[in-house]
C-alpha cells in the first residue's frame, strides 16, 4: 500500500500545517496507520518529506524490528528548485510560503538510511531496480542488519516487485518525495 503526502494532507491530517511541531504530527499520524497496516502483514510504502531525525526514529520504533527500512531520495536544492514545476520554491523564496524545507525550515539528511537514491546520478529505473532489492543490501549501521530487500520480499513471498509507475517528483514541497505503485507479477490477479 502506499501513503503519500499530498493526499494524507486532505484527508487525514488536513487539519495540519508545516509547523515543525504540525510536521512531525503528519509523520507521527502516518507512522501510526503505516503500523497497522504492517501489523495486518501488508507492506506499506509512503512517500514523504519528513525533516526530523527525530520524527523519522520515532516511526522506525513504533515498527517491528526489520520491518522498516529508510529510502533517502536525495536531491540537492538547486537541483529540485530546477524540478519545481508548482512553482513552491519560488514561492518560499518570495516569502509567500512559509516553513518550506529547505528554505526557511531545516531538513537533517539520514545518516544511515538503509537505501540512499542519488537523483542526479541515478536514472528512474535504477533507483526502482535498488527499491526492488535487486542490488543493495541494507546499509551499515541500519535498522535490518544486512537483510536485503530482494530477502525481506521473499520472506513475504514476494520473489519481485515489478514497478508499473515511478515518479520522481522530487522536491515539490508538496509534501512528498517520490511515488511508486508496486505489483506482483507471480500473483496472477495482478498481471
Amino acid at each position: 500500500f502506499l501513503l503519500d503526502g499530498d493526499n494524507v494532507r486532505h484527508g487525514l491530517n488536513k487539519d495540519l500545517g508545516f509547523t515543525d511541531a504540525d510536521r512531525i504530527e503528519n509523520i507521527r499520524r502516518v507512522g501510526e496507520v503505516a503500523k497497522l497496516m504492517t501489523d495486518v502483514g501488508l507492506i506499506v510504502i509512503t512517500a514523504f518529506i519528513s525533516p526530523f531525525r527525530s520524527e523519522r526514529q520515532m516511526v522506525c520504533d513504533m515498527i517491528a524490528p526489520g520491518e522498516f527500512f529508510e529510502v533517502f531520495v536525495d536531491t540537492p536544492l538547486s537541483v529540485a528548485e530546477e524540478r519545481d514545476v508548482k512553482g513552491l520554491y519560488a514561492k518560499a523564496r518570495s516569502g509567500q510560503l512559509k516553513n518550506f524545507t529547505g528554505i526557511d525550515s531545516p531538513y537533517e539528511a539520514p545518516e544511515t538510511p538503509e537505501i540512499h537514491i542519488d537523483t542526479t546520478t541515478m536514472s528512474v529505473d535504477e533507483a526502482a531496480e535498488v527499491v526492488d532489492g535487486g542490488s543493495r543490501a541494507c546499509g551499515e549501521g541500519g535498522r535490518c542488519p544486512g537483510t536485503p530487500l530482494a530477502e525481506f520480499w521473499a520472506t513475504r513471498g514476494i520473489r519481485t516487485l515489478a514497478p508499473v509507475h515511478w515518479e520522481a517528483d522530487l522536491g515539490d514541497g508538496g509534501g512528498s518525495g517520490a511515488g511508486a505503485d508496486w505489483w506482483n507479477p507471480e500473483d496472477p490477479e495482478e498481471r
